[in-house]
């Protein structure tokens, strides 16, 4: 490095020392830090490339590359934390999505449990009414059948009775018809018989 070269650093060093103090005040890797570092770094490089002092044109390359590489660096970790909540905010959404979605499972087998139960009552219904009906027709049609039953062997009966009736009748017909002579020869008897004496007494007289 010649004299012109060193005449030069030193004076580019004190221009930038209020730059130097500034960036110092800055918080670390802020991006207005970050910002300003490659632009000093950038600076550096091209005085240094001006006055030749390579020392100086690689502290200004690697400052701003440095800075470069930082601000990527940190809108990367924006990026992803950005990218984390919305990640974090859909996997909410998706969750109360899904209670929701599990809710109206819940509700609608719920539901058709209830309908199930219902249809279920309503079918025994239906079969005791039907079970019961049928043992009410049964019971009629056995009813009818005794009634017819009981009709035709009272009608047998009868049938029987006047036939018995009627053969008495005539067996007892000639018994009795001789029994009504008897009684007539025997009236006619003790007619003849008073008229008898009613002579015999006019006969003494």
């Amino acid at each position: 490095m010649n004299v012109l070269t060193k005449v030069a650093s030193v004076e580019y060093a004190a221009a930038r020392l209020p730059l130097t103090l500034v960036l110092k005040r800055l918080e670390e890797q802020s991006a207005l830090r970050l910002n300003v570092e490659k632009v000093i770094g950038t600076v550096d490089a091209r005085i240094g490339k001006l006055i030749r002092d390579p020392e100086l044109a690689r502290r200004g390359e690697s400052l701003s590359r440095q800075a470069e590489i930082l601000t990527k660096a940190e809108v990367l970790e924006e990026m992803a934390e950005a990218r984390k909540k919305a990640a974090a905010v859909q996997l909410k959404q998706t969750k109360q999505q899904a209670a929701a979605l599990k809710a109206d499972a819940q509700e609608e087998a719920q539901r058709k449990a209830e309908q199930l139960h219902h249809r279920q009552q309503a079918q025994r219904r239906a079969a005791a009414e039907a079970a019961e009906a049928k043992a009410r027709a049964k019971a009629e049609a056995v009813e009818r059948e005794t009634q017819a039953r009981l009709a035709a062997e009272e009608g047998q009966l009868a049938d029987r009775a006047e036939s018995i009736e009627a053969r008495t009748a005539v067996k007892t017909a000639a018994p009795k018809a001789q029994l009504d002579g008897a009684m007539a020869t025997a009236a006619e008897a003790a007619k003849k018989r008073r008229e008898a004496d009613r002579l015999a007494k006019l006969a003494k007289s």
